[in-house]
């Protein structure tokens, strides 16, 4: 049996997306744009950049999925995770994970040891100069055999001086996060942690965390937020498959939207529907320019593939771009 296996079983049965794959089954499907430079695959197992007809493989470990990454607006730096313990006896029942920096630059890795997390998102800022990330839900107390529950929460790291700081409660395995441009907010998804009926999923919502006030706001239920990077929109997904109808207390076929929303709650807007049945889960990527959208639909839940789709945000037109592919996670000008 694959190391880390009971994890694949976990995803699975919270209905996410990822599992066990290989990329080198797909290195000749990898997403391509002209004059961009994408951010695809599954980490921490396997990560890779596509610049035209190049690609830069990041990690190559194999392994299971389960990570958002993310990419500086200049390209130059991957925030992801990597193993903290591949080789180690002691069992456990998910891998420890230490958050880490690759720089395309100097083609390395810097890892944080004392950095640790299980799940959701490592978003680095436009400029590159912070990090925020979903910290584990247990901490030892007293003793080391002791644990204490603690809701995840989302953590602050700045590359430059080192400080680390602590923000708003998320959901771990969820716990999407994404920078505004000016660095000055994070937007994330939380699920709704009231207790329903078994078998039942209940909601998750869209905030807004002020870095330097520390105030937090709602300002949608949905999941899944991206910034764009004009500042001026969050894309998120306003519902998905079997998603609680909270007022009937039943699960109906809602269909799944993609949506745009200002960072006050304001403006919502509609962009395009898919069918209830249609699995949309990786926050949708948005160009350099902020006129259009990639949005990642699932094509193989086992293998983790993904249909992507083009919106032209100007007329609202959806194209199919690539197909059976690894997940795109970011989308910055080629240098």
């Amino acid at each position: 049996m694959k190391k880390w296996s009971i994890v694949v079983v976990m995803l699975v049965a919270l209905n996410l997306p990822w599992s066990v794959t290989s990329v080198e089954a797909k290195m000749d499907n990898l997403p391509r744009l002209s004059g961009a430079t994408l951010l695809m695959g599954y980490a921490p197992g396997n990560l890779m950049v596509t610049i035209s007809d190049a690609t830069l493989e990041l990690q190559t470990e194999g392994g299971n999925s389960y990570v958002l990454p993310s990419m500086s607006a200049d390209g130059n730096l991957v925030a992801s995770v990597r193993y903290a313990d591949l080789d180690s006896n002691v069992p456990r029942a998910m891998p420890l994970l230490n958050v880490s920096i690759y720089s395309i630059t100097d083609k390395r890795w810097k890892d944080y040891p004392s950095l640790e997390t299980q799940g959701g998102s490592v978003a680095i800022s436009a400029d590159g100069s912070r990090l925020a990330y979903v910290t584990s839900s247990t901490v030892p107390v007293l003793r080391p055999i002791q644990f204490l529950k603690m809701h995840p929460r989302i953590q602050f790291l700045d590359l430059k001086t080192g400080a680390v700081s602590i923000g708003p409660e998320t959901t771990w395995l969820t716990g999407r996060i994404t920078w505004s441009p000016d660095g000055r907010r994070i937007a994330f998804d939380k699920g709704n942690e009231i207790e329903r009926s078994a078998g039942e999923k209940p909601p998750s919502s869209i905030f807004v965390f002020d870095v330097e006030t520390g105030r937090v706001s709602k300002i949608a239920d949905g999941m899944s937020p991206s910034w764009s990077p004009s500042g001026e929109w969050i894309a998120f997904y306003d519902f998905w498959p079997d998603r609680d109808d909270v007022k009937k207390d039943w699960s109906p076929a809602n269909d799944n939207h993609v949506s745009v929303i200002h960072h006050d709650g304001t403006g919502h807007k509609v962009l395009v529907t898919f069918k209830h049945d249609v699995w949309l889960s990786v926050p949708p990527v948005w160009s350099p320019d902020s006129q259009a959208i990639l949005i990642n639909k699932s094509h193989d839940a086992d293998k983790g593939t993904m249909d992507i789709y083009l919106l032209d945000l100007a007329t609202l037109k959806l194209k199919k771009e690539f197909g059976n592919a690894p997940p795109v996670y970011g989308w910055v000008t080629a240098k």
